[in-house]
């Protein structure tokens, strides 16, 4: 088991909005889907958790896993918390905060490393 990376895991908190504006003045055209992801200190008001890839951290190619807690609802238009087959993908939580979370089911990557792990009392761990 590895302890979480507590300085780049992160909970966070999912919002869309449509871009208003005039035409043009930003990177969004009005009507446009805007998706955030808002780090936020507590898993009370968590939709999810970021975290770096437990297999991939330490090999100089990094990438982040993002798993969306049940119940979350992201707007229809959104790829986020979808598996290949598009269908959504969420875990429940557990615990009070980084130090003791615990995700299930297990997680599974589909593509690039396919690391299938768990997170369980602040710890990962491999299949």
């Amino acid at each position: 088991m590895r302890i979480l990376d507590y300085e780049h895991t992160r909970f966070i908190r999912y919002e869309c909005h449509l871009a208003e504006g005039p035409e043009g003045s930003a990177q969004y055209k009005p009507g446009d889907l805007v998706e955030s992801l808002i780090y936020v200190d507590t898993l009370a008001e968590a939709h999810g958790v970021w975290t770096p890839c437990p297999k991939c951290a330490a090999t100089g190619n990094p990438h982040g896993v993002l798993s969306f807690f049940t119940g979350v609802v992201l707007h229809a238009e959104s790829d986020l918390g979808k598996n290949n087959a598009g269908q959504d993908v969420r875990w429940t939580p557990s615990g009070t905060s980084l130090e003791d979370l615990t995700l299930s089911p297990s997680i599974q990557i589909q593509g690039g490393c396919n690391w299938h792990g768990w997170i369980e009392n602040g710890a990962t761990r491999d299949a």
